[in-house]
C-alpha cells in the first residue's frame, strides 16, 4: 500500500485534473493506513445529449481516472510512467477497472462496424493517447497537486488516522483559486 503521502498526490491527482476537464470536485482524503487509501470526489454530471458528448465525457472521466497513479509517482515535479502502468494494478485498481469499461463503451460507439481485432487495436491506440494527455496534465498540474497533497499530508498529525479537506476548503484555497480562476 502507499504512504500517505502518495496516497495524497493520487487523490489530488483525479481532484486537480477532474477540475482541469470542467467536472465539479468535491472532498479530498487520503489514510495512513488501511484498504481504502483515500478518495476524491469527482462530480460527474454533464449533460451527453449526443454521441459525441458521451465520447467527450468518456475521455474526460479517462483521463481523470488515470491521473491518480500518474500523480501518486510525482517525484520533484517529474512522474514515472513505468511505475505509474504497476501502479494500475495496484492502488488504481478500481480506476483502472472503471477505464477498461469507458473504453469497451468508446470501442462500440466509434468501432462498432470494424472487425474485433481492428477495433481493439484502434481503441488501445485512443487509451494510449488519453493516458499521454493525462500525462501531460499531471505534468502541467504538478506543482498545485504536490503542494496540495503534501499540506493534506500535513493534517495527519490533527486529525489522526485521516486526514480530510472539505469541498468549501479547496474552493477557497488560494492555490486553486489561482489555478481555476
Amino acid at each position: 500500500m502507499a504512504g500517505m503521502l502518495d496516497r495524497a498526490q493520487h487523490e489530488f491527482g483525479h481532484n486537480i485534473v477532474g477540475r482541469a476537464v470542467g467536472f465539479d470536485t468535491g472532498d479530498v482524503s487520503a489514510e495512513i493506513s488501511g484498504s481504502t487509501g483515500g478518495t476524491a470526489a469527482v462530480i460527474t454530471n454533464r449533460a451527453v445529449t449526443s454521441i459525441a458528448e458521451v465520447e467527450s465525457f468518456c475521455e474526460d472521466r479517462i483521463k481523470v481516472l488515470y491521473a491518480g497513479v500518474l500523480a501518486e509517482t510525482l517525484k520533484a515535479g517529474v512522474l514515472n510512467q513505468t511505475a505509474a502502468i504497476k501502479l494500475t494494478q495496484d492502488t488504481g485498481r478500481g480506476d483502472h477497472m472503471m477505464v477498461t469499461q469507458l473504453c469497451n463503451l468508446l470501442r462500440n460507439i466509434r468501432y462498432h462496424s470494424e472487425p474485433i481485432a481492428e477495433a481493439e487495436k484502434k481503441m488501445k491506440a485512443d487509451e494510449i493517447r488519453l493516458w499521454n494527455e493525462s500525462a501531460q496534465m499531471v505534468t502541467k498540474y504538478a506543482p498545485v497537486i504536490q503542494s496540495m497533497a503534501q499540506e493534506l499530508y500535513e493534517r495527519r498529525s490533527v486529525h489522526g488516522k485521516q486526514a480530510i479537506m472539505t469541498k468549501a476548503e479547496l474552493d477557497a484555497h488560494p492555490l486553486i483559486v489561482a489555478t481555476f480562476p
